[in-house]
């Protein structure tokens, strides 16, 4: 991608992926050559010029810059890449037929792609030393001997699983993670230093760093919580 961005002379070169559904995304329409014709926003899928759609990876000259102003919302997509086509500015596009390409704008593809890394589907590092199939355990993590850890996990450096929890499958723990008494984690990202509470059972959840779940607390559903967020359980309900 680089060497056909210095080749061309490309002001920018845009990463492409093809998908089944077009519709759903922002289409590139592109020459033989790779020189971008034109965007086209979520076209009907009949009516879509191809299959290529932009995959959010970018290289830039530096002088692009100077179309982006300071301090304000701004869209690279809808409003710097028309601007650079009006303008008759080299763009060009490099599609990837065979990579692994997942927009991960909702919880539940952030998690599919957790899944996948876990799995193997994607060829990362993943950190830490792999203790046991599809366990990956970083520096002075505890595990009280009744806990269970179902693979595949990863679990960041000083993480705590308390007495008869049960942390797994599909979840990456970040960093100082305290997993309380008897409480369960499944198909999770959690960040650093956070707290899952005693009895608290937690399934399709992100959970930024340095957030709390209450002891008792129950999530089932896909969800997501922002930093420092704390997670109660509902009061029962008057009789």
């Amino acid at each position: 991608m680089v060497n056909l961005h210095q080749r061309s002379n490309a002001v920018v070169t845009i990463a492409l992926t093809p998908v089944d559904n077009p519709s759903l995304y922002g289409v590139v329409e592109t020459d033989d050559a790779g020189r971008i014709l034109r965007f086209v926003e979520k076209p009907p899928i009949e009516e879509a010029p191809s299959n290529n759609i932009n995959a959010g990876i970018y290289v830039y000259r530096k002088e692009v810059l100077k179309y982006i102003p300071e301090g304000e919302e701004y869209s690279v997509e809808r409003q710097l890449f028309p601007q650079l086509l009006d303008d008759g500015a080299p763009m060009y596009a490099m599609a990837f037929p065979d990579d692994y390409w997942l927009d991960i704008g909702s919880v539940d593809k952030y998690l599919r792609a957790n899944r996948d890394v876990l799995a193997g589907a994607i060829q990362l590092p993943i950190p830490g030393e792999q203790i046991r199939p599809g366990v990956w355990v970083e520096a002075n993590v505890s595990i009280a001997p009744d806990a269970t850890v179902m693979p595949p996990v990863v679990l960041g450096a000083g993480v705590r699983i308390c007495s008869n929890a049960r942390v797994g499958p599909h979840v990456a723990l970040g960093p100082n993670v305290v997993v309380k008494d008897n409480a369960c984690i499944e198909d999770a990202v959690i960040w650093s230093d956070c707290t899952v509470g005693c009895n608290a059972s937690v399934k399709h959840i992100a959970l930024a760093a340095s957030c709390r779940i209450d002891d008792g607390v129950q999530i089932s559903e896909l969800s997501a919580y922002g930093r420092g967020s704390v997670i109660t359980a509902m009061p029962a309900a008057a009789s």
